[in-house]
């Protein structure tokens, strides 16, 4: 087709540890602020999961007790899962974990801290090569138009 115009985006495919891809703009301000309001929404979710779990009565039966623990984290589970697939419009937990929760720690933090933080690491990084890339170029058109106004 001739009347094609093309033009850069900066929509890039990442994959998550080999598994499964995702399509985003790390410079995207409204990807950036739905990954980070997910994110939030996630830290309230889990501390009210951590909460729930200590209000357990220890007077229950161990059993009991200890089933109404499940029942609280698999709750979770499938509640994180739902908002971290919901941001990118398709199951990425599952590729990724499996049927693992997606509260096991790993390295210190829950694997959707680590996801998320790994998501929003990408950030900072382009954000910064964009805004070098973007200030020589800007100082390319400027410096044309002060010549231009020297004239």
């Amino acid at each position: 087709m001739e009347n094609v115009i093309k033009f850069e985006t900066n929509i890039q495919e990442y994959s998550l540890n080999d598994r499964v891809s995702i399509v985003f703009s790390p410079t995207d301000i409204h990807f950036i602020e739905e990954v980070l309001t997910t994110f939030d929404e996630i830290v309230s979710l889990y501390d009210e999961y951590q909460s729930d779990v200590k209000q357990i009565n220890g007077d229950d039966p161990e059993t009991d007790a200890a089933m109404r623990i499940y029942d609280i984290a698999h709750k979770a589970d499938a509640d994180i899962r739902g908002k971290i697939n919901s941001v990118f419009g398709k199951d990425v937990c599952t590729p990724t974990i499996g049927g693992r929760s997606i509260l096991m720690p790993a390295g210190g933090l829950p694997v959707w801290a680590n996801m998320l933080l790994a998501i929003i690491d990408k950030f900072d990084a382009q954000l910064v090569e964009e805004k070098k890339k973007t200030n020589s170029r800007i100082s390319q058109y400027t410096e044309k138009y002060k010549k231009r106004q020297n004239r």
